[in-house]
């Protein structure tokens, strides 16, 4: 099986559906919703010293 590896720049780049279902539910602070709230904010990114740069792998069918 084939996978392949990318950086995002974001949460934002991602499903939410994906992120979740990878994540799971048991901490609140993983989830999609906490974590693009902090980049929709500006709490992390630009000048925070927060680079958010998740790294996504991708399977042969080209889903994370």
């Amino acid at each position: 099986m084939a996978v392949t590896a990318r950086i995002a720049r974001g949460v934002s780049e991602i499903a939410a559906a994906d992120w979740d279902a990878c994540a799971g539910s048991d901490n609140p602070f993983l989830s999609y919703a906490f974590l693009s709230l902090l980049e929709r904010s500006g709490s992390v990114g630009g000048r925070s010293g927060w680079t958010p740069l998740p790294i996504v792998v991708d399977g042969a069918d080209g889903k994370p």
